[in-house]
């Protein structure tokens, strides 16, 4: 987990803690897309998303209360449905897990690569003016380089103990 000290940017746009050994010691699952306008105005009964027009775009401006609100009811309504066990809860991410899905099996500062100059990112949604559908976003794009910043993930315990 972390960033190598020598990482281009590092610190820059968001900084990394130095690099250090985790373990996550359950397997996780994680959502392939992220939660659209649609779904989570239908749970919690509104859409605060500053992007509006198209229920099939991401949702958007959800505080970390309300993401863990929206995800305590999916449970709830999930298990009522029996679409899921009576002991599994939908959740956030620990960062331990947001990094592993992010880097997708990689070492590099990137899922795609190092990418120093950026000269592949300007291709990624999270530049763009407005962010597109979630069944039209281009295939191969890694959850770090197209997803909305989150900054109030859970933060994982350091020096290789359990996350």
């Amino acid at each position: 987990m972390g960033s190598p000290t020598n990482e281009v940017d590092r610190g820059t746009f968001n900084p990394e803690d130095p690099q250090t050994a985790v373990t996550i010691s359950r397997g996780f699952w994680m959502g392939k897309y992220e939660v659209t306008q649609g779904e989570y105005q239908e749970l919690m009964g509104n859409n605060p998303s500053h992007f509006k027009g198209d229920t099939n775009r991401p949702v958007e401006m959800v505080s970390w209360f309300n993401a863990t609100n929206y995800c305590g009811k999916l449970s709830r309504r999930e298990r009522t449905a029996g679409r899921i066990a009576t002991n599994s809860v939908y959740r956030l991410p620990t960062e331990a897990e947001w990094e592993y899905a992010c880097r997708a099996w990689t070492s590099t500062r990137f899922s795609y690569g190092d990418d120093p100059g950026y000269t592949n990112l300007a291709n990624y949604v999270r530049h763009r003016a407005c962010l597109p559908p979630i069944n039209r976003l281009p295939s191969g794009i890694a959850f770090r380089s197209r997803l909305i910043f989150v900054h109030l993930l859970p933060r994982c315990s350091r020096g290789g103990q359990e996350c």
